[in-house]
């Protein structure tokens, strides 16, 4: 991962598409709709794995080792 400076601090390039974005939309990123992200950042990679469909598969694999489902 490689550091460079912005406005006089150092971030990462794996972030620096999010430069301009507000701070409550990058911590809620993976659960913004995929308009909503392209909105604000349209060159910022979307989430490898949708985080509410992660979790609705984790969930339900639970729920069926334990015999709910």
């Amino acid at each position: 991962m490689e550091l460079f400076w912005h406005r006089g601090d150092a971030r990462t390039r794996d972030n620096a598409g999010l430069a301009d974005v507000p701070a409550e939309k990058v911590v809620d990123w993976p659960t913004l709709s995929r308009a909503e992200r392209e909105g604000l950042a349209p060159d910022y990679p979307h989430p490898i794995v949708d985080r509410n469909e992660g979790y609705e598969r984790a969930q339900r694999v639970f729920e069926e080792a334990l015999g709910k489902r």
